[in-house]
């Protein structure tokens, strides 16, 4: 299903193919599995050194293996005095998929030299709702809109909320839209509203626009018996889905769906078919973030 509407996203996102020789590519071998225990020497080992680029090259390369000492070992990069490699080792944290990999995130929670630099913060806010773990909730909740440093910090917390499936997420989000710090000068409705109407949809299948009196009237009477689905409701348009799959979408899940796409327009064009036939035009281009 997430490959599907991936081959779906990057087809509409990419421009069209030049002609290609229709000849098959022989098969490229399957690179050997590193051992964790080795990969992790060499995280510590390159991090020692001053060779900034090295390091964060490494860390991509390496520090998604899931294991503990793989974890450590990157978290180390979280110190690092370059933010090149700051990024690569909280990016690594992101897609490691051990549950220590976000212990080591959450402990960063209070790092002024992460949550106070806006592209850092949003790097990091962005990890820890890829986990889509309930312990990540309050770390994203806590003093959220007059704490973030800049709209996208903002917009990042709200979207990591949206991607931990709990009522405790829908409950940050709806305390939101009453809490004056919601509000917009002078009246209105809160800001950010649309992202908190996205990320709502995607929790409860809910949507009542940016209208807060229906959300809240909605909560009132639906709170005590919400039940989170396992599965993500779909946004409302084709656009708004795309861009949250990707959003949320591993650099795994994004080469095997760019693989597939060009592998499916190369058998098309080899068999003279247009390459764009049957693939997702789009869609409606409303509402986009």
């Amino acid at each position: 299903m997430l490959l599907t509407s991936l081959l779906a996203a990057l087809s509409a996102l990419a421009a069209p193919a030049a002609p290609q020789d229709p000849a098959p590519e022989p098969a490229a071998e399957a690179p050997e599995p590193v051992d964790p225990a080795e990969a992790a020497a060499r995280i510590k080992e390159v991090l020692k050194g001053k060779d900034y680029v090295v390091a964060a090259a490494t860390l991509e390369e390496l520090g998604s293996i899931e294991d503990k000492a793989v974890v450590k070992a990157v978290a180390a990069g979280l110190k690092s005095k370059d933010k090149l490699v700051k990024t690569a080792a909280i990016r690594a944290l992101r897609y490691n998929p051990s549950s220590a990999a976000l212990d080591e995130l959450l402990k960063r929670a209070k790092d002024k030299s992460i949550i106070e630099d806006p592209e850092l913060a949003v790097e990091y806010y962005y990890a820890l709702g890829q986990h889509g773990d309930r312990k990540a909730v309050k770390v994203l909740a806590d003093d959220l809109f007059s704490g973030a440093k800049g709209d996208k910090v903002a917009k990042a917390r709200i979207a990591a909320l949206g991607h931990i499936r709990h009522k405790d997420s829908v409950d940050e989000l709806m305390g939101y839209m009453v809490s004056s710090g919601g509000r917009r000068r002078g009246g209105g409705g809160p800001r950010y509203q649309q992202d908190v109407r996205l990320a709502l949809i995607v929790l409860t299948g809910e949507d009542h626009g940016t209208d807060s009196v229906a959300w809240l009237k909605w909560w009132g009477d639906h709170k005590n018996r919400l039940k989170i689905s396992p599965e993500e409701w779909p946004l409302p348009s084709a656009k708004l889905q795309r861009q949250w799959q990707l959003l949320w979408a591993t650099p795994q899940e994004k080469e095997e769906a760019r693989k597939r796409l060009e592998e499916k327009r190369r058998q098309r064009e080899a068999g003279g078919e247009d390459p764009e036939k049957d693939e997702d035009d789009g869609g409606d281009e409303d509402g986009g973030r």
